[in-house]
């Protein structure tokens, strides 16, 4: 999505809100254990080694077709915590359905 921003011309804002809602409010529903693993993890997403190479496809990108290649790493953090997000929720779900 990001690179597709970056191509495309598509509005970085517009990419990253949607995503960011949906967190959010996956946030709010999950334990917070969970909460604090995912966003842990989606940090883990911006480490020593991803930083340097989205930010330098980024920047490549970005001065190929002249716009700014900064926002990839914003994206780049939404799966991780995502995924961990829905997992604890599933966990959840399994737990109280589990002693019925």
């Amino acid at each position: 999505m990001g690179l597709a921003s970056l191509v495309y011309g598509l509005d970085l804002l517009m990419l990253l809100l949607p995503p960011y809602a949906v967190l959010f409010v996956l946030t709010l529903l999950s334990d917070e254990k969970y909460s604090s693993i995912a966003w842990d993890g989606g940090a883990v997403t911006t480490g020593p080694v991803t930083v340097p190479l989205v930010l330098a496809i980024g920047l490549a990108f970005g001065a190929a077709t002249g716009s700014d290649g900064f926002g990839i790493l914003a994206l780049c953090s939404i799966f991780p915590i995502l995924t961990t997000l829905s997992t604890g929720l599933w966990i959840q779900w399994t737990v109280r359905n589990s002693h019925l």
